[in-house]
């Protein structure tokens, strides 16, 4: 029954269940009326909490309304406290009943009138009219919907390259990485949601590690944070290898490890990441998990100031 469980119930120490717990798990038995298969059935167990904790979720199936894919998801959403209560999810279920019923309603009696149809009758024509009017209001919400994933998609896309200048460059006068999360912290939920959801988004480990470790659109937690940027470093990305080098420098979701922080420094410096060439410099100045080293430290310094690394050229 794990597909049932709220993630802090994993992620929290002595985590006390209560009524947004029993939401959680309602969310996930409205998708499965929905689906008619039992939740996660094709995720290997081992693997279930992990992928749960980190934001996986089933999705929706074809041709199920709309407002009842919103309803569950946000009854399984991360943040408790986002999710509604057992009233909201009562009324919201009896609207979403009424609205089919009318549907279906509206969709017999378009049948009859088609079966009447006399194009040489105005009052004829004016149904038509009025049909041809609820496709275009339709289509307009699809376009919508394809507008905001594309407004997302392009937020996403500035947020990834502003993460990548921080790293090229710093924080600067001008610059702060920091600054452009707060930017869009009132859509935060949406990009996080929008971000697991496209997994070949590029550097998509450590963007999502960078969320979680943020706590930006999901629940701070470092540990699942160090995670995904331990992946992203065994998928060789030299971002995930500068922020598990990090992770272990400061115990940010793991053991302070001073050796450990240098290693993953250093592999990231070796392939020119002007952070990690910082990092790592800072270290063998001050004797940090490796020698002191003056002449390692000039080297370091100078090739990640020379890159265009602000902090390095003081």
């Amino acid at each position: 029954m794990l597909g049932y469980v709220e993630p802090q119930c994993h992620k929290v120490v002595d985590y006390v269940r209560d009524k947004k717990s029993d939401i959680y798990s309602l969310g996930v038995l409205l998708w499965e009326i929905s689906s008619g298969y039992p939740p996660y059935s094709k995720i290997p167990i081992h693997n279930l909490v992990y992928k749960i904790n980190t934001g996986f979720r089933e999705q929706p199936i074809t041709d199920t309304p709309s407002a009842y894919v919103e309803l569950y998801e946000k009854c399984w959403d991360d943040n408790p406290s986002l999710r509604p209560t057992i009233e909201e999810v009562f009324d919201t279920l009896q609207k979403i009943s009424q609205q089919i019923n009318a549907n279906n309603e509206n969709g017999s009696k378009i049948t009859e009138d088609l079966d009447k149809l006399d194009i040489n009758n105005e009052t004829n024509s004016d149904s038509i009219y009025q049909n041809d009017s609820k496709l275009q209001i339709s289509k307009t919400k699809n376009d919508n919907i394809d507008k905001n994933k594309n407004e997302l998609s392009n937020i996403l896309s500035e947020i990834i390259q502003a993460y990548l200048e921080r790293n090229k460059i710093g924080k600067t006068k001008s610059f702060n990485f920091d600054t452009i999360l707060e930017k869009y912290k009132s859509k935060s939920r949406e990009i996080f949601k929008y971000l697991i959801k496209n997994t070949s988004t590029k550097h998509y480990e450590v963007m999502v590690g960078k969320f979680h470790k943020e706590g930006f659109g999901t629940i701070k937690n470092e540990g699942v944070a160090f995670k995904w940027f331990m992946k992203a470093s065994k998928n060789d990305d030299i971002n995930g290898h500068y922020e598990v080098g990090y992770c272990y420098f400061y115990a940010c979701g793991t053991e302070d490890n001073d050796e450990k922080a240098c290693t993953f420094y250093e592999q990231g410096a070796n392939k020119g990441l002007n952070i990690a060439l910082d990092s790592l410099a800072f270290c063998y100045k001050h004797a940090i998990g490796v020698p002191k080293d003056r002449l390692k430290t000039f080297e370091l310094y100078k090739k990640s100031a020379e890159n265009g690394y602000v902090m390095s050229q003081y």
